[in-house]
């Protein structure tokens, strides 16, 4: 098909401006805030209202119809939106009288004392390829037989809409430019053409998930962040060659891009609302930009701007509703660390930074925000294992699931954990399970695999190897890292009795040349006092093999080949005899995968 002129564009978005008026019914104190429950220990629904309402929201949709949460909304006339789970759409759409029986206990009872605005069918339906069949051409049937129970009963004031990510479009989360965009080949005439010709004759909203966080992190090289979280000014921008129309945020660059769409399908006026945006304040290690900084730069900024009602390039002035993701950091929810990061508030109901949604509070008011730190991608190794509450909690039952269904995964995922191999030792749930969640992870990350196994695991920058005992899927020192003693500054030796000092690095390295220096290695200081039940110290010279009489006699045991710290240790000391260190000794030669540290110890200066 020919690509359309450019003033069958203008005039599109001629139609989506001026369809902008028929949105100015909806009233707002400050946009919304979804308020997702998929978290442990989360405030009850009355307290939950009133952090609502701390933040200025002037809605709240929530992802079911909760009967708890809506009398806790009734007489606070905020607007509320509900939804249909995904799962009952068919059964719904094959029954009016399903419908009106799901609208009289989930709705009537409720309503107008909760101000219930809108009825959301299912949530970004047209992103699970898993219910094309059973769910996507049910979905529009879904919505007129609950619209029609809503007509019998005379509820007039809600409207009925779904939520889309910006996956049904053709292009995804990064449709550039916007006037090139359409809905996906699969879903545009079967399922977006009925549902857009449902929107416009019901008056109701294209709901959308937009994030531009995604967009940006995935081209991050191409896209400026300060584009990103409206911060654009005049030296961000971004022309659409197509219309020309120009744009100063990446928000607005979707969301034209959905108009345009629905205008290529025949519907340039249908209107249009935002389900979730926001931006997450954590994320993995090997994910980028998801911090408080940008969190609350991205939602305060968005407050600001949707006060003012700008609508978009497409469609200047439009009101549209507006529903911030999320309430809380939802610790439960599984995938990417992301995806339980983007709350106001921890699930403690503490603040996680200071916000007004209804944007009237100005910038410089807010105190400092923390410094971003993963800005730009991290670039070292990372390892996943049993996090740090799964540890300290340790629920044997849940662990040894996730361990199974590791192990089960791949070929030889767990073969070194088994009875006899090089990491069964040690032979505790813990170690076992973070070996299996790394070698899983480091197989099939590229492919979508998380570190997440049911919240059990977390993803760590530090070598596991070194601090938890744990054997990492290779020999305990066949890493080449740094693993000596830095800064060089006073401290106490593990050598019983003996004080090291280093007064700066060229002093050593002159003391090195003099032949003052002495080359010990020893366990690390995490090791050791994992060993200070057994009243015991790890040192070895790297000229002796193992424990010998002088050496106990000057400094105390060296462990012996049979204990668990001399099997450790012993490998390290010969990587150490295999590769010395050169004569002007730098910590980044040392072989050992961090077990043990090198003491370089003044002869002359010793006491």
């Amino acid at each position: 098909m020919a690509a359309p002129s450019i003033w069958f564009l203008r005039l599109l978005f001629l139609c989506a401006a001026l369809s902008c008026h028929a949105a100015r019914g909806v009233s707002g104190h400050g946009i919304g805030v979804n308020y997702g429950r998929v978290a442990d220990d989360i405030p009850p629904p009355r307290r939950s209202v009133e952090l609502i309402r701390a933040v200025g929201a002037g809605s709240v949709k929530i992802y079911d119809a909760n009967p708890a949460v809506l009398r806790a909304l009734a007489g606070t006339h905020m607007r509320v939106s509900i939804m249909v789970p995904n799962e009952i759409i068919p059964d719904i759409a094959a029954s009016a009288a399903a419908a009106d029986a799901w609208v009289a206990e989930n709705l009537v009872p409720y309503y107008p004392e909760t101000r219930v605005k809108f009825l959301l069918v299912g949530n970004e339906v047209l992103s699970d390829n898993s219910i094309a069949a059973s769910v996507w051409p049910r979905l529009v049937p879904a919505m007129e037989n609950l619209h029609l129970s809503l007509r019998a009963r005379r509820i007039s004031s809600v409207k009925i809409g779904t939520t889309l990510a910006m996956d049904a479009l053709a292009d995804g989360a990064f449709p550039r430019p916007p006037s090139a965009a359409a809905f996906r080949a699969d879903v545009a005439a079967p399922v977006v053409r009925p549902l857009l010709h449902f929107l416009n004759g019901t008056n109701s909203y294209y709901f959308v998930d937009a994030y531009p966080y995604f967009a940006w992190s995935l081209n991050n090289l191409t896209v400026p962040l300060d584009y990103a979280l409206f911060q654009g000014g005049g030296a961000a921008r971004y022309v659409d060659p197509g219309t020309g129309l120009t744009y100063t945020n990446l928000l607005d660059e979707m969301l034209d891009a959905v108009v345009v769409a629905m205008a290529k399908l025949g519907y340039p006026r249908v209107k249009l609302a935002i389900a979730e945006t926001g931006w997450p304040n954590g994320c993995d290690y090997d994910q980028i930009g998801g911090n408080v900084h940008n969190a609350a730069i991205y939602n305060r900024n968005l407050a600001i701007r949707m006060a003012k009602n700008p609508g978009t390039p497409a469609r200047p002035s439009a009101k549209m509703p507006v529903f911030v993701f999320s309430l809380y950091n939802e610790d439960l929810k599984p995938g990417p660390g992301t995806e339980r990061h983007w709350g106001l508030y921890y699930a403690n109901g503490t603040a996680i930074y200071q916000i007004d949604l209804t944007g009237r509070r100005p910038l410089s008011s807010y105190p400092p925000l923390p410094a971003p730190e993963n800005n730009t991608p991290y670039k070292g190794p990372i390892w996943c294992v049993l996090s740090a509450a799964a540890s300290r909690k340790l629920n044997e039952t849940a662990v040894g699931d996730a361990l199974t269904y590791a192990c089960g995964q791949g070929n030889g995922t767990c073969d070194a954990i088994q009875p006899g191999g090089k990491c069964f030792q040690p032979n505790t749930a813990a170690a076992h399970a973070s070996y299996a969640f790394n070698s899983y992870w480091q197989q099939f990350r590229k492919i979508g695999a998380t570190c997440y196994f049911n919240n059990l695991a977390e993803q760590t920058i530090k070598d596991p190897s070194v601090s938890r005992l744990i054997c990492i899927g290779s020999p305990w020192c066949s890493h080449t890292r740094v693993a000596a003693v830095t800064p060089w500054v006073r401290r106490r030796s593990l050598l019983r009795g003996t004080s090291i000092s280093f007064t700066g690095r060229e002093q050593a390295m002159k003391s090195l040349t003099r032949g003052h220096l002495e080359t010990w290695v020893t366990l690390r200081d995490e090791f050791n006092e994992e060993l200070k039940k057994t009243n015991t110290v790890v040192v070895c010279n790297e000229s002796i093999r193992d424990s010998t009489p002088s050496m106990e006699s000057r400094f105390g045991p060296c462990i012996g080949a049979n204990s668990l710290p001399g099997r450790l240790l012993r490998p390290c000391l010969a990587a150490y005899r295999v590769r010395p260190p050169a004569r002007r000794w730098s910590p980044d030669n040392h072989p050992s995968g961090g077990l043990a540290i090198t003491l370089v110890i003044d002869r002359a200066r010793r006491t």
